[in-house]
């Protein structure tokens, strides 16, 4: 993962949580010092939200063609 502000590669966890089955974690730049949070979801709960948004667009674009 490289960081969001300056690109570089080196991040370290300053923080983690986890709650349900996801896991928040608080990261910060080596090189930068810029202070980011990720969150981590299970693969069940990837494929449920990736389906949700496709048919989210779905009705976006039937709404677009009505």
């Amino acid at each position: 993962m490289n960081c969001p502000q300056c690109g570089k590669k080196g991040l370290r966890v300053i923080n983690s949580r986890t709650r349900n089955e996801s896991v928040y974690r608080r990261r910060e730049c080596v090189a930068c010092s810029f202070r980011f949070s990720t969150t981590e979801i299970s693969m069940a709960d990837y494929q449920s939200l990736q389906s949700c948004c496709q048919r989210i667009c779905q009705l976006q674009q039937i709404l677009k063609e009505s």
